[in-house]
């Protein structure tokens, strides 16, 4: 199975990235137009990779009963 778009690694990668850096310009004390655009961005990637997240969960979900439905198709022909 491929993802297309980046890796679950490189999205949280970039989320901790976007995260500090929020961090970095609260601890400073600063409210700036460059803080509502890294939440906004932090928001995005994080909504990317909940639904790439859920995804796969589905994705692995419909591998599970498949396996199971061949598991008893095999039980019942013996």
């Amino acid at each position: 199975m491929k993802t297309i778009g980046p890796s679950y690694t490189e999205l949280g990668e970039l989320i901790l990235s976007l995260l500090k850096q929020i961090d970095s310009i609260i601890e400073k004390g600063e409210s700036s137009s460059e803080l509502l655009e890294l939440v906004t961005t932090a928001k995005e990637q994080i909504a990317e990779l909940k639904f790439n997240i859920d995804r796969l969960a589905e994705y692995l979900e419909e591998e599970r009963k498949k396996r199971i439905q061949k598991l008893i198709e095999e039980d019942e022909e013996e």
